[in-house]
């Protein structure tokens, strides 16, 4: 079988676009990996997902800060912080964050893509 030079450009840019959306299929369902927040201090960067519950919560109007404690504290910040305020976080609280490490003061945060609660709490008052 021999394909003329326009069905094989037309065989080409199907299998491109077929491509792509399997790869952007792929990217939306797969999760950065798990880390322990005591790892993402010595991470200078990268995707992670995390899970901690929030020893501290700052609305500063166009951001948000959240401390999130597990065997080590570490601080991660929302851009988007009419969706965290949406949440109704209470200290204590369990949440489950995806996000991007960036090095701040020295020190490694996440930057919030998603945040997600839990129904976990450490149950010492709220």
């Amino acid at each position: 079988m021999i394909l003329s030079e326009r069905q094989l450009m037309a065989v080409c840019i199907t299998l491109s676009i077929v491509g792509i959306a399997v790869l952007f299929l792929i990217s939306a369902v797969t999760e950065p990996p798990r880390a322990a927040l005591a790892d993402v201090d010595e991470m200078s960067s990268g995707k992670v997902t995390v899970s901690g519950f929030v020893m501290d919560y700052s609305d500063k109007g166009n951001y948000a800060v959240l401390e999130l404690a597990g065997t080590e504290s570490t601080e991660a910040v929302s851009f988007d912080a009419e969706s965290v305020r949406k949440l109704g976080l209470r200290k204590f609280q369990d949440v489950k964050i995806t996000g991007d490490v960036r090095k701040f003061r020295g020190r490694s945060s996440i930057i919030i893509s998603k945040i997600k609660t839990t129904n976990r709490s450490l149950g010492c008052g709220n």
